[in-house]
């Protein structure tokens, strides 16, 4: 009896050979014999298989004895223990739970103690998180490069920073990404020469990568894209997101300044226009290259040094003692930054590196750039 045999299903089938009483699972077999018979099982083929799951059943109830067992054993190893402390601990009162840090000088007050009751703060935390971070910052010191750079200038690198803060603000994002895509450019440069036509791609591509690292929904793809007004392809930016991440060896949880600073800010209890103005100053130091060597925690605590004088002037009795204890800085060690960064600020705005003044002198941003840096005699 000639058979004509159809198979329906993914490209794999045609490879197989199929035989009259074999169906394979999972795949469309239709059978076209010439009387229309139904090909029947033979019994042999039926006690193969019903041998075959007996033995599977055996193997699976075997392999179900010897976890139950190997269970038992594990919970006799184990003796359960009470906890004993050797603090009373009232989870209901956020304060039992609270240790004050034993450096602590007696006339200061303990902020980070007022903030118990705010989770967000993370007031047990706190401090070790800033230790940390004081800690790493010293493993994450950008070197100058430009040496190192056959098409890359410091002006070409001032107008890249000033685009990426143009591109912060068109796409509203946290302040935190610009300063994190401005470090990585400069650790990137560091490791790498590259070309003056991919410079701006390498800003854009760390902007995007910033992005995912800190923003709940970061732009697309295709947003950079139309940013470069469309220079670079989809395509270049992947893979220069492949190269930045590589050369960096993934290690993009860098301490920031700007972090610094608004803790800083906080622990000091400072008003929004103190603290806007120190981010007026600590924004315009990403541009200046001879900066790049600096300590994050130590810029900003002489941004917030110059902010206050600017903002108290003629007075200079503005660290206090609490700054001193949680910026880790005295006034001595953060006044010749300071002044570098009155100098900065000082200097008569240019026309290509306006988007920062521009930015501050909003009344968002209560309209900061426009207050008078410290006169030349006072620095």
């Amino acid at each position: 009896m000639s058979t004509v045999k159809k198979v329906f299903g993914n490209r794999s089938n045609l490879t197989l050979h199929i035989d009259e009483d074999h169906r394979i699972s999972l795949k469309r077999s239709v059978e076209e014999p010439a009387n229309l018979l139904v090909a029947k099982k033979s019994k042999s083929e039926a006690g193969r298989k019903k041998k075959a799951d007996l033995e599977n059943q055996g193997h699976v109830t075997q392999s179900i004895v010897k976890k139950v067992k190997s269970i038992s054993i594990c919970e006799k190893l184990v003796e359960k223990q009470p906890v004993k402390l050797d603090v009373k601990l009232d989870f209901n009162d956020p304060k039992s739970c609270y240790t004050k840090p034993t450096d602590l000088p007696d006339d200061l007050e303990d902020y980070d103690l007022k903030q118990v009751h705010d989770s967000y703060a993370e007031p047990h935390y706190v401090m070790d998180i800033f230790k940390y971070y004081q800690t790493k910052e010293l493993q994450s010191l950008t070197k100058k490069y430009l040496n190192n750079q056959s098409e890359i200038t410091e002006n070409m690198r001032a107008i890249l920073v000033d685009w990426l803060v143009e591109i912060q603000q068109n796409y509203t994002l946290n302040h935190e990404t610009l300063y994190l895509a401005v470090k990585m450019v400069d650790q990137y440069l560091m490791r790498q020469n590259i070309k003056k036509t991919d410079f701006q791609l390498l800003g854009a591509t760390a902007m995007l990568i910033a992005a995912k690292y800190d923003e709940r929904i970061p732009p697309a793809i295709e947003d950079f894209v139309y940013s470069c007004d469309n220079q670079y392809k989809k395509k270049d930016i992947i893979l220069m997101e492949m190269e930045i991440l590589k050369k960096l060896d993934f290690n993009i949880g860098f301490p920031l300044s700007y972090r610094f600073l608004r803790r800083y800010a906080r622990c000091a209890e400072l008003t929004m226009e103190e603290l806007t103005l120190a981010r007026f100053i600590l924004e315009m130091s990403l541009m200046e290259y001879d900066l790049i060597e600096e300590r994050e925690s130590s810029i900003a605590a002489a941004s917030l040094l110059l902010a206050l004088r600017m903002k108290h002037f003629p007075s200079k009795d503005v660290w206090t003692k609490t700054l001193v204890y949680y910026s880790g800085y005295t006034e001595q060690q953060v006044l010749p930054l300071m002044f570098k960064l009155n100098k900065i600020i000082s200097a008569p705005p240019k026309q290509a590196l306006s988007s920062i003044r521009a930015k501050y002198s909003h009344r968002v941003f209560m309209e900061v750039a426009k207050i008078n840096p410290l006169p030349s005699e006072a620095s």
